[in-house]
């Protein structure tokens, strides 16, 4: 809509994660300096947590895609809800393995052992990463800690990183969960933009999106974004949305603090219970950012675990064509 307004050649604050416009934050850096390390040591999981929205998935996407050449074969689950059990059973999956006939979780995990003995005796490495793992229960997680005591000469036959919101932390604070707590490696937690990386986010966003020069946003319209978004992206790709599309429709080549107030507001507004008369304590337009970004989180998962599913059916025919 706004595109051809603003000289752009595609959508600067897309909500879809897409290299592209991935943005090395300290945090980002950080993160990545942790996954490496985890990966080098060979020993231990690796915990990964940030809000929605932070650019988590965005990460694992950027380091993944490189890991084939190390000789790093990495298999990706999202898991919206998972038992000991189905993980098992979605781990299978992802590898391409059969699922045996009836077999309970111990079977599951002897034959999973025997393959991935297998496969490091063939120098092969495997790398699992469990996204939304927050949605683990206290039994999957068991299993999770379970595949971290398969070893080979002190190398885990399957590395493992989990990828989760902040409340898995917590989680694994409380004393039922110590025996998995003391299996973690190393962990991070990637925190929002801060104020000086904010501007150059949306600067950098708008420079792959084809424009020139300075932002259109205002220097105290960049300073209230990121009061409102906390600095997360995702709010951050929402709000900017929203603003150039108002800068468009009212035929404005620049976004003031003003328009940004003015467009939290509506914000707020589109979420009071239509027909109310009396007044209402709304809750802030942040907190609506943060619903909108929970249920984008929630489609992301849901699409994620539909590619895997679909990438597993292909494998499958494939390996029938070839018989």
């Amino acid at each position: 809509m706004y595109k051809s307004f603003f000289g752009l050649k595609s959508k600067p604050f897309r909500l879809n994660p897409h290299l592209r416009f991935l943005f090395n934050s300290e945090a980002i850096q950080r993160a990545v300096n942790t996954l490496k390390y985890g990966l080098y040591q060979r020993e231990g999981l690796v915990l990964l947590t940030g809000a929605p929205g932070c650019g988590k998935t965005m990460l694992i996407q950027n380091i993944s895609r490189r890991l084939p050449d190390a000789g790093i074969q990495v298999f990706t689950l999202a898991t919206p809800k998972a038992d000991g059990h189905s993980l098992l059973q979605q781990i299978f999956l992802a590898l391409g393995l059969e699922l045996p006939g009836r077999a309970d979780t111990a079977q599951l995990l002897h034959d999973l052992q025997k393959y991935l003995l297998g496969e490091v005796q063939a120098n092969r490495r495997l790398l699992l990463v469990i996204d939304e793992a927050h949605n683990l229960d206290d039994d999957a997680l068991e299993v999770v800690r379970l595949l971290s005591d398969m070893q080979l000469n002190g190398n885990l036959l399957l590395q493992i990183f989990l990828v989760a919101q902040p409340v898995l932390r917590a989680r694994l604070a409380a004393p039922r969960l110590d025996a998995l707590r003391q299996r973690f490696l190393v962990t991070d937690h990637i925190d929002g933009l801060t104020a000086e990386e904010v501007p150059q986010y949306i600067q950098k966003r708008m420079e792959q999106a084809g424009w020139q020069g300075e932002t259109p946003f205002d220097a105290e319209a960049l300073q209230r974004i990121q009061l409102a978004t906390g600095g997360n992206p995702r709010q951050i790709n929402i709000l900017c949305e929203r603003l150039l599309t108002q800068a468009y429709v009212e035929e404005k080549t620049r976004v003031s603090v003003q328009d940004v107030d003015n467009t939290l507001q509506d914000m707020e507004d589109e979420w009071r219970t239509a027909g109310d008369e009396a007044p209402v304590v709304a809750s802030t337009a942040s907190s609506q950012l943060r619903e909108q970004d929970r249920r984008l989180d929630a489609l992301e998962a849901a699409l994620n675990q539909i590619s895997q599913v679909t990438n597993t059916i292909l494998v499958r025919l494939d390996a029938l064509r070839q018989e």
